[in-house]
């Protein structure tokens, strides 16, 4: 059985059992806590996920972790009760499903605000009143800090992400204006190409640099729940077509394969060493195709169509989806 099978089991019965108790909210924040705690630890999970240390250490430790995180009776069951079955590996799936349920209960949305640096509480209030009035729904704000966006804010709701942050508006720029330049050149004479190619150059800097600072990038996007022999499981991508290439971590590109109800099969088109559980999905919208013509001849292309010969890119206008 998959991990997100048990996991679903096992965060309805959880869902129940906070319901009945009367305390679903604190009951869910423990799970996720101790969620976070397993999957942050390389050190614990070799412990607790080694059949070769005994049990009773292995219950030790477990009680330890609960009471340093002020985990409950009901938390603490449950996490003996998956050491004991083998299935702690199901822990972080477990969270995740059960912050669903317990949000869909709930009546309310979801949004992870991530900021360059920590933010006033007055922003989140004013953004938390925002985001209600656009969606509708009750929304709960889970605020994180991530330094690496230089400036600006990262949302996302669901399998929805609105990304104003100027790292994403950098990648933008530095996207637009690389594939302008990959473009098969026009035929010129000789003594004019420089002269033109300068001024097209121009005016593609130009017109990014007057679009760099307008409407924040809106991505329809998945996390990866799982990964092995070169697929992945990721939960989201609702509006993922099969054929859709999808982009991971890393600029590595994936292939949907299997769309299930709550996840989709991704085959993964190069080193998936990198690929880890939590990582963001990018969908692109783009079924997969590649050049075809004369100008394939006698070039070496990888799996995507891309040339890995060194001789340049394949100047065709001819392009094919790719039949699976």
């Amino acid at each position: 059985m998959s991990l997100e099978a048990v996991a679903a089991r096992y965060a309805q019965a959880l869902l129940e059992l906070g319901s009945e108790q009367g305390n679903l909210p604190a009951l869910t924040a423990e799970i996720r806590r101790a969620g976070e705690a397993y999957a942050g630890s390389h050190e614990l999970r070799s412990v607790l996920d080694n059949p070769l240390v005994p049990e009773a250490a292995q219950k030790a430790i477990l009680g330890e972790v609960a009471a340093r995180l002020g985990l409950g009776k009901v938390a603490q069951s449950t996490l003996g009760l998956l050491a004991q079955r083998r299935r702690l590996a199901a822990l972080p799936h477990i969270a995740r499903s059960l912050d669903q349920l317990s949000d869909a209960k709930a009546g309310v949305v979801r949004a992870v605000v991530t900021t360059a640096k920590e933010l006033p509480e007055a922003f989140h209030e004013k953004l938390r009143a925002e985001l209600e009035k656009k969606t509708g729904k009750k929304i709960v704000v889970d605020k994180r800090v991530d330094p690496t966006l230089i400036a600006g804010v990262h949302t996302r709701i669901g399998d929805r992400t609105i990304d104003g942050s100027l790292r994403a508006k950098l990648d933008a720029l530095t996207a637009g204006l690389a594939n302008p330049l990959r473009a098969a050149p026009r035929p010129l004479r000789e003594d004019h190409a420089m002269q033109l190619r300068a001024e097209e150059i121009s005016q593609i800097i130009k017109k990014n640099i007057q679009g760099f600072d307008k409407a924040a990038l809106v991505n329809e996007t998945g996390t990866v729940l799982s990964v092995g022999d070169g697929i992945a499981r990721v939960y989201g991508l609702e509006g993922a077509m099969a054929g859709e290439l999808v982009e991971f971590p890393g600029n590595l590109m994936g292939l949907v394969l299997n769309l299930e109800q709550d996840n989709v099969g991704c085959a993964l088109f190069g080193d998936t060493s990198a690929i880890k559980e939590g990582d963001v999905v990018k969908r692109t919208s783009r079924i997969m195709e590649v050049p075809v013509g004369e100008a394939l001849v006698g070039r070496v292309v990888n799996s995507l169509g891309q040339p890995i010969d060194g001789k340049g890119p394949i100047e065709s206008p001819h392009r094919r989806r790719v039949e699976i």
